[in-house]
């Protein structure tokens, strides 16, 4: 994993690192409840960032039970469990 700081607020990237971050898969926020408004805002514009800095489609936000998909600004956000992220991924490490 690799954490890059950017304006607003993003939790992980999943990158292949021989070579400092030469290819970033995916990125992923966390967050329990993202009901409140200024959550859902702070976290899916923070994903949006990440994705248009590092030029990738979509992104995803770990919650405790919501599935939905969106679009926005062009980028694909889906947001889902995390009991179903991690039977997704188990194959991927």
């Amino acid at each position: 994993m690799v954490f890059v700081k950017l304006t607003l607020s993003t939790d992980l990237f999943e990158a292949n690192l021989p070579v400092l971050c030469t290819r970033l898969y995916t990125e992923i926020q966390v967050c329990f409840d993202i009901s409140d408004v200024k959550t859902k805002f702070r976290k899916v514009n923070g994903l949006v960032e990440g994705l248009d800095f590092f030029d990738l489609p979509k992104g995803t936000i770990i919650t405790s039970d919501l599935f939905h998909e969106e679009t926005v600004n062009g980028k694909v956000i889906q947001s889902v469990p995390l009991w179903y992220w991690l039977l997704e991924n188990e194959h991927h490490h």
